[in-house]
């Protein structure tokens, strides 16, 4: 007979402390990194929220991985209820008109009744990251999310550092920075000060 034989890893055993016995959340979340760090496996924050907005994308005919964007994070960033990510996701599909889960300059600009104006033509070029000249939902959320806050400056500007700080270690690294700069001031030349100050 077939016998098949495997070994199981479950991981070092976490003890809560006393602030982790107090708030469970906080706990699973911390046993959640621990476990991706032992068996050096990517954390992200998908949440059965982002199940809900796949089930909506699949109804309205929409791509379904367009809507995978962490609800948990967005949640935690702009204090954003579900209902509020589904209007805007609702509104997102009115400007998709081909349904393909991205928006366009022309579309973006249409949406936002804008055709022509050179500052959201500006808010669009920091938003498409990749510079390939659309957005998905994820990154349009946010930029709807800044621009509709009534947050403080310094609060906004905290914000947009824990996006661009991609690996989540609450520092910017050479490459996350350059990216900004690159949305800042778009040039094809990298400075040497820049890579100087990292070094």
């Amino acid at each position: 007979e077939p016998c098949n034989k495997m070994e199981v890893d479950f991981g070092p055993i976490y003890d809560p402390n006393l602030e982790e016995k107090k708030d469970a959340l906080l706990y699973s979340r911390r046993v959640r990194d621990q476990m991706g760090t032992w068996f050096n496996l990517k954390v992200t924050n998908h949440s059965f929220d982002d199940v809900k907005l796949q089930a909506l994308a699949i109804k309205n005919h929409a791509p379904a991985e367009s809507v995978v964007i962490e609800a948990n994070a967005i949640r935690e960033h702009f204090s954003m209820k579900l209902d509020s990510i589904k209007r805007y996701f609702e509104a997102f599909l009115k400007l998709d008109t081909d349904k393909d889960g991205k928006l366009s300059r022309d579309d973006f600009l249409a949406g936002m009744e804008a055709s022509g104006s050179p500052q959201w033509s500006n808010v669009f070029d920091m938003l498409d990251e990749d510079g390939d000249g659309y957005i998905d939902f994820r990154v349009y959320l946010i930029g709807m999310a800044f621009a509709n806050t009534n947050l403080s400056s310094e609060t906004i500007f905290e914000r947009v550092y824990s996006i661009f700080d991609v690996d989540g270690d609450g520092y910017l690294n050479l490459n996350e920075f350059e990216a900004i700069l690159r949305k800042a001031c778009p040039s094809n030349e990298q400075s040497p000060e820049i890579k100087h100050i990292f070094e």
